[in-house]
């Protein structure tokens, strides 16, 4: 499991570094990755605050092999 707070520092860095970028492609893919950083803190979170159980998982199993 990744630190949510430590996405978020990173984010917050690529953010600032995007700030001072001038290259307008780079300056662009900073800001993407800072965001997907974000995105990947808010989904940390989540699954810390939602932890998926073995019964879970074999009612998903189960589920899927009625497919």
């Amino acid at each position: 499991m990744l630190d949510p707070n430590e996405l978020l520092k990173q984010a917050g860095e690529l953010n600032e570094r995007a700030s001072i970028e001038t290259d307008p492609a780079i300056r662009e893919r900073l800001a993407s990755m800072a965001n997907s950083y974000i995105h990947l803190a808010a989904t940390e979170q989540q699954m810390a605050s939602h932890p998926v159980s073995i019964a879970s998982v074999g009612v998903l199993k189960r589920h899927s092999a009625l497919w």
